[in-house]
């Protein structure tokens, strides 16, 4: 798979791309970013705890003429200190814009 190629075409060269499905209408690629120490939100303590998992689907520019979905494996953490779980910080996603990738939304909104 030309993953290097996928990042640079959606530039965002921070992720990992597992899996790419085509359908007649539609792209979607899976995505994941690799594991790295986080600092805890509550305590500022370094944590590397992973506690779960999700996938969220992110709304993309069309690609190839077709609608291009990312589904990101969101990571959740648990701070070995303090006990608190939190999702680590995405420097390419907007939190509170539904699932909208930053590129998309800077040139439409």
């Amino acid at each position: 798979m030309h993953t290097h190629f996928i990042t640079t075409l959606l530039d965002i060269e921070e992720i990992e791309v597992y899996q790419i499905e085509e359908t007649n209408t539609h792209l979607e690629i899976y995505v994941g970013t690799p594991v790295k120490d986080q600092v805890c939100p509550c305590c500022h303590e370094m944590t590397s705890s992973v506690h779960d998992y999700r996938t969220q689907r992110i709304r993309d520019l069309k690609l190839r003429e077709k609608y291009c979905f990312l589904f990101l494996q969101k990571r959740r953490y648990r701070c070995s200190s303090c006990g608190k779980r939190f999702y680590e910080e995405y420097s390419f996603f907007l939190n509170d814009t539904k699932g909208i990738r930053k590129g998309f939304f800077n040139l439409f909104y």
